[in-house]
């Protein structure tokens, strides 16, 4: 295994002050991606942060990039739960396309306010990164797209598209990263909540060829 792959192995903690540690340690990592301050420092400030030793995080991490991978991880792990959770309640089962956007679009765009830091744990990722994407990542992506797939099956005939589960597939890809940069790249500029709902509302209805009610 050559050290670019072997970096991309998480050493998952087994016991409880562990699991206390990394959280600690990610939790430590997201603000001060938040903060802008996780790119410009080294290992040594981010464990002093987190309260914590360098020895703690190298039997946790092989690295810098290791623990922006397992945040990474985290808050995929995070999604496919809120989307699991779309599938169970009953509430959000509206036999309407629109509707089931726009519960999909308010949630989403609340939950990537809230995990800003994670929205800037992708881009640096995107541009220190020279591999692919993680197999598991991808992996993990597949599955929350699976479960907002089910969410949205009842209501695929309403979609105006000769293939109308690519085409929400792609549009679903297509609304996060579009909320992604519009949090991200214009945070200075409060983007309006309502707006942004709205436009991701519209672009979904009309890229899916949908009568807009």
């Amino acid at each position: 295994m050559n050290k670019k792959s072997s970096e991309k192995t998480i050493n998952q903690p087994k016991q409880a002050r562990s699991i206390k540690t990394m959280n600690n340690l990610l939790d430590t990592a997201q603000q001060m991606l938040i903060d802008s301050t996780f790119d410009k420092s080294n290992i040594q400030e981010i464990v002093k942060k987190a309260n914590s030793s360098v020895g703690s995080f190298y039997s946790l991490f092989k690295s810098k990039s290791n623990l922006l991978e397992t945040l990474l991880d985290r808050y995929m792990d995070w999604l496919i739960d809120l989307a699991k959770d779309f599938n169970t309640n009953k509430k959000n089962l509206i036999p309407d396309i629109e509707k089931r956007a726009e519960l999909f679009i308010n949630k989403f765009i609340k939950v990537n306010r809230q995990e800003a830091g994670m929205l800037r744990a992708r881009f640096i990722y995107k541009l220190t990164n020279e591999d692919s994407v993680p197999a598991a990542r991808l992996e993990k992506n597949k599955i929350f797209l699976i479960e907002m797939m089910k969410y949205f099956e009842p209501c695929i005939g309403q979609i105006n598209n000769p293939k109308p589960e690519e085409a929400l597939i792609f549009i679903l890809e297509l609304i996060d990263i579009y909320i992604g940069e519009k949090i991200m790249f214009e945070a200075d500029r409060k983007v309006s909540y309502k707006k942004l709902r709205e436009e991701c509302l519209r672009l979904f209805i009309n890229y899916l060829g949908i009568k807009y009610s």
